[in-house]
């Protein structure tokens, strides 16, 4: 992730995207940190990038499901 990014920026309802192109969902909440997603935090080393699109995960759709899966 790029380290200009602050993560408290990115504004809560803005698109989570895997980087298989698949919508994950939405920011429910971010902070310096990590942003919340699905109820799960998610750390800012797992963020490739921030666009206009939204926020771009190093992860696919699958393997976020997955790993939720296994910390519920």
């Amino acid at each position: 992730m790029s380290e200009s990014v602050r993560l408290e920026t990115i504004a809560a309802g803005t698109a989570i995207i895997g980087v298989d192109g698949v919508p994950i969902g939405t920011v429910e909440a971010a902070n310096h940190g990590a942003i919340r997603v699905s109820g799960h935090e998610v750390p800012a080393a797992a963020i490739e990038s921030v666009t206009a699109d939204g926020v771009h995960l190093h992860l696919a759709k699958t393997a976020f499901e997955t790993h939720q899966d296994h910390t519920r």
